[in-house]
C-alpha cells in the first residue's frame, strides 16, 4: 500500500510519543518529520541539490525503484544526508509539522501553473510534478513504516 501524502493527516504526529523507537534507521519523529520537509524543499524550488547518479543511470533508477510496486528499501542511506541524524531545525514536533504543511502547499503552489516543470532529486534526477508525486507519496509509505504508523 502506497501512501497519499495529501490524505494523511499530519497532526497526529503532533500527538504521538516523542520517544516512538522507530522500527529501523536512528530517526526520531521529528527527525522524519525534518527530512519530509526537506524533500519537500527540493521539489519545490526552495533548496536546490546535485544529481550524484549517472546520467545514463537516472531512467533505469526511476523505473525500478520510483514506477515500480517495489517499496524503497529500508536503511537506504540518502547520499546527500549525513550518517547520523541533523540536529533539529525547528523548536518542536508543532513547528517541525507545520512546517512540512507549509512546504507542501508551496510544492502545490510551484507546480500549479506548470507540471512539466522539472527539480532536481538527488537520485532520480529532474523530475516533473507528476514524478515528484509518486516520490514524496513513496517517501511518505517508507516513513510512515518506519514509524509503525502504516
Amino acid at each position: 500500500m502506497i501512501a497519499d501524502f495529501r490524505k494523511v493527516d499530519l497532526d497526529t504526529l503532533k500527538d504521538l510519543p516523542s520517544g516512538k523507537t522507530p522500527l529501523w534507521g536512528s530517526m526520531t519523529l521529528q527527525h522524519m518529520v525534518e527530512h519530509l520537509t526537506d524533500t519537500f524543499r527540493i521539489g519545490n524550488g526552495t533548496m536546490t541539490v546535485g544529481v550524484v547518479t549517472p546520467e545514463d543511470k537516472v531512467e533505469k533508477l526511476k523505473r525500478i525503484a520510483l514506477f515500480s510496486d517495489r517499496e524503497f528499501q529500508q536503511n537506504f542511506k540518502s547520499p546527500i544526508l549525513p550518517p547520523e541524524p541533523i540536529p533539529y531545525r525547528t523548536a518542536s514536533m508543532d513547528d517541525a509539522v507545520n512546517t512540512l504543511k507549509h512546504e507542501i502547499e508551496k510544492f502545490e503552489q510551484h507546480y500549479s501553473t506548470d507540471k512539466t516543470r522539472k527539480e532536481n532529486h538527488p537520485v532520480f534526477g529532474a523530475l516533473t510534478y507528476d514524478e515528484w508525486e509518486a516520490y514524496h507519496n513513496k517517501h511518505f509509505t517508507h516513513h510512515f513504516k518506519q514509524f509503525g504508523l502504516i
